[in-house]
């Protein structure tokens, strides 16, 4: 299944409005308690280095920074073009993969911004850089935690590749 593409070319502005007024609104109940709120880089409105920026100008940059390494290809960036803008800001790293193709590759697969298609891999099997991109935030100094996203059923035997390429990955970072 896709996103239907015509919705991107609706215009951003009334969404990135509202968007922002929410996220301040549930930044500052989350701020009552104590918690620091935090956004996400996700699917096609708060993402990329563009609109993330705008988002970070609007809310003032009050509001926390998570990258997702994987949802940066919806808007057909790279989490190294998202961590070039953000890294010193960054609160929380999500670590997934994706399989970019030009065509569906399986039932499930996403269209990004411009028409390409993301077909979950298991991490380390896909097109995301994971070593390239820690690597770079770890030269901006962030020593924050990195939680994996696995999309269905692996095994125990797949965890443990994955983690065994994850070392790897940032051996000597």
């Amino acid at each position: 299944t896709s996103l239907d593409p015509n919705i991107l070319n609706a215009p951003l502005d009334p969404v990135i409005k509202t968007v922002t007024e929410v996220a301040l609104e549930i930044r500052d109940y989350a701020a009552t308690k104590g918690v620091k709120t935090i956004v996400e880089n996700m699917g096609f409105v708060v993402n990329g280095v563009e609109n993330y920026t705008r988002f970070r100008n609007d809310t003032g940059g009050k509001i926390g920074v998570l990258l997702d390494v994987g949802n940066i290809m919806f808007v057909d960036e790279t989490a190294e073009d998202f961590c070039a803008k953000f890294a010193d800001r960054i609160d929380h790293v999500h670590i997934k993969d994706y399989d970019l193709t030009d065509a569906p590759k399986a039932q499930y697969s996403y269209k990004t911004k411009k028409g390409r298609f993301l077909t979950d891999a298991p991490i380390g099997q896909g097109d995301v850089n994971v070593g390239r991109t820690v690597s770079i935030l770890k030269k901006a100094g962030y020593c924050g935690y990195y939680s994996l996203e696995f999309c269905g059923g692996q095994s125990d035997r797949e965890i443990e590749r994955v983690l065994a390429y994850l070392c790897e990955s940032i051996k000597g970072v």
